[in-house]
């Protein structure tokens, strides 16, 4: 790659969280010098890969001129299948979400009818969008699985039925004519948080999601951790109780088995069953939810609040064991789970600091994700580019002096 080439990369690979800068925070932040800047910029800007924008920062004078990848340069299709839902959107290659929808699971039968609805929702987000497929830059698709990102192949599905060892990525890129970029929801949920979330700014954090399953992923340095066979971090395989029930991996009292939302659910459940009082005792079996049970916690239930801030203890005490592995400050509480709101992370808070390091705990900040439901999927588009912003940009027509 000549010097042209590495030097127009790297200021796009600055530019590709959305935040528009000056030539001069460009030079600033990628060491590169004012005069290559504005050389590479200004051939950028004629080939329309960036877009100059004025906005004021608040000071007298004229407006500062910053820099930008352009919003129309291309598109990335994101998917999130899940346990429960589907979710599928399409971004521009800033990352704003022009379209997104959401879809229940289904029951597959084998890995054939699975690969069909990837492509059948993605194809049908292309067009419900409507974006010029012509400029579509990649398909990112995020997971609820244990996953090789790096190769893009599935090895099992524990909540996904009919889901097993599939090279995801090679079948879907036999069948798209653009890049392809498969992992697990951590994974991808964790880059959005990265880029648009509460871990914006920040490059040492670990994102934990609790829903019907529990995800984790951690970032080091800057980048999304994975492993030599493209694994996210495993904190739900953590047994954090030796007596407790099995869990989907095989093991016994794993934290995904004493804190996902079943569990939640179940421990209630068998509470009642028991002859435990509690408000939630006049409700039908099936009305029984972590929301329903969130409620009666914050209303004073005991039964209710002692299982909350029990799930709580649980979380903490894995993530104590990531904290003394890795020591990031910031822990990042997402998923369905994590709706039950102050209850449930004080709790977490609380026992994560009384297991970690005495050297670390004081620093730790336990907070809730601000992204939504489309968390993992806005992820995944966002991957396609992260992985390889130049190979993206590259199925664009170019100038040949750009060089892309």
């Amino acid at each position: 790659m000549s010097a042209e080439k590495r030097h127009q990369t790297t200021i796009l690979q600055l530019l590709r969280d959305a935040r528009p800068r000056t030539r001069a925070e460009i030079a600033r932040t990628t060491d590169l010098s004012p005069t290559t800047v504005g050389r590479v910029v200004a051939r950028l800007l004629d080939a329309g890969i960036l877009e100059a924008v004025q906005l004021r920062n608040g000071a007298v004078g004229r407006p500062a001129v910053m820099l930008r990848l352009s919003p129309e340069l291309g598109y990335v299709v994101g998917l999130d299948i899940g346990a429960s839902n589907t979710r599928v959107l399409v971004t521009n290659i800033g990352g704003e979400i022009l379209f997104r929808c959401s879809h229940k699971s289904k029951t597959y039968s084998d890995n054939h009818q699975f690969v069909q609805e990837i492509t059948g929702l993605a194809n049908a987000a292309v067009e419900q969008s409507g974006v010029d497929p012509a400029r579509i830059l990649g398909l990112g698709v995020a997971i609820s699985g244990v996953v090789d990102s790096l190769r893009g192949h599935c090895f099992f599905c524990p909540n996904i039925p009919g889901v097993r060892d599939l090279a995801l990525k090679q079948v879907l890129q036999a069948q798209f004519p653009h890049p392809v970029f498969v992992a697990d929801q951590s994974h991808t949920y964790a880059l959005a948080e990265k880029r648009f979330g509460a871990a914006r700014g920040v490059d040492n954090f670990l994102l934990v999601t609790v829903g019907i399953g529990v995800g984790s992923a951690i970032c080091i340095e800057g980048r999304i951790y994975r492993g030599e066979m493209g694994l996210t971090p495993e904190l739900g395989h953590i047994t954090v109780s030796e007596d407790g029930p099995l869990c989907s991996c095989g093991n016994y009292g794993c934290l995904e088995a004493m804190a996902s939302g079943p569990a939640i659910v179940q421990r209630v459940r068998q509470a009642l069953q028991e002859g435990l009082y509690s408000s939630l005792g006049t409700l039908p079996a099936d009305e029984i939810t972590v929301e329903t049970i969130a409620e009666a916690a914050r209303a004073g239930d005991k039964l209710a609040f002692s299982v909350i801030d029990r799930t709580g203890q649980y979380i903490g005490i894995a993530i104590a064991t990531a904290l003394n592995l890795l020591g990031p400050q910031l822990v990042i509480v997402g998923g369905g789970v994590a709706n039950c709101g102050e209850l449930l992370l004080d709790a977490i808070e609380r026992t994560a600091k009384i297991h970690a390091l005495h050297v670390i705990s004081p620093h730790v900040r336990v907070v809730r994700s601000t992204l939504d439901e489309y968390g993992a999927a806005w992820g995944a588009a966002l991957s396609v580019i992260e992985v390889d912003l130049s190979a993206s940009l590259g199925k664009v027509a170019l100038p040949a002096r750009v060089g892309l």
